[in-house]
């Protein structure tokens, strides 16, 4: 299940899902390293969609704030899933997050849909009711 850490309630979510088997993931989210390590720290290992809608370098009040890219790297038990398609990230970034990470702690992800496979005609994109 994916949260943003730096939500209200998100550290005791991550500790709930843990008690039950589940993977909380850190996603879509602007958290700054030091809520980052309070996720991990309390069950959140994983770091989804790695580059995309998630916080990097930030600067705050004049400040700079390592945001979840690096927190990702930083933190070397952390796993990060990655859209490898070359499109959601170019070659470098994919070279860099392999020299860091290395292969034991990456997952390789689609961004793909539900049709996704299906041969051609009507699907739904969203919410089943709405189509």
């Amino acid at each position: 299940m994916e949260l943003r850490p730096e939500l209200e309630g998100a550290i005791e979510m991550g500790r709930f899902l843990r008690s039950k088997g589940i993977l909380p993931a850190i996603a879509h989210t602007d958290a700054v390293y030091e809520e980052v390590v309070d996720a991990f720290e309390n069950g959140y290992t994983l770091a989804t969609h790695f580059y995309s809608g998630m916080s990097g370098v930030m600067r705050r009040n004049g400040y700079r704030y390592a945001g979840v890219i690096e927190s990702g790297y930083l933190i070397d038990e952390m796993d990060v899933e990655v859209i490898a398609d070359g499109i959601h990230l170019p070659a470098p970034l994919l070279k860099l997050i392999y020299k860091i990470k290395g292969a034991d702690h990456i997952a390789l992800i689609t961004d793909a849909m539900r049709a996704a496979g299906m041969p051609e005609g009507d699907s739904i994109l969203g919410d089943w009711k709405r189509g």
